[in-house]
């Protein structure tokens, strides 16, 4: 069946400009997240290396590249996705634990990186 709507959500350039990160929801007979990195040249201003890893554990909502860029995160309200630009192997390196907030759920969502950020 083909796609009948897809949605890009949060994108974003790796620190250095480098790298461009987003990700993508489609439906269609069946809902499917992605996220895409890409490199890019800033001085030609075109984007080429295309690489999408589906990620299959919820609607995906902020995207954030590491300080140097060598990892892009995504997330669902329930996992932290880290992934390797240069291999693009996929690691979950954060699960909500059902924390609540004044009685709501305080899952993950939208997120960047810190100024001065020393993380790698």
């Amino acid at each position: 069946m083909p796609i009948l709507f897809a949605n890009v959500d949060q994108h974003l350039f790796s620190q250095d400009g480098k790298k461009f990160g987003m990700h993508i929801y489609t439906y269609g007979s069946t809902i499917q997240n992605y996220a895409i990195v890409c490199d890019f040249d800033r001085c030609t201003g075109i984007f080429s290396n295309p690489n999408q890893v589906l990620l299959d554990k919820g609607y995906l909502w902020g995207d954030a590249f590491s300080a140097s860029g060598k990892y892009f995160y995504t997330c669902s309200s329930g996992f932290i996705f880290q992934i390797n630009t240069s291999t693009f192997t996929v690691d979950t390196v954060a699960v909500y634990d059902g924390f609540l907030s004044a009685g709501l759920p305080a899952s993950f969502m939208n997120y960047t990186l810190p100024p001065m950020a020393k993380y790698t």
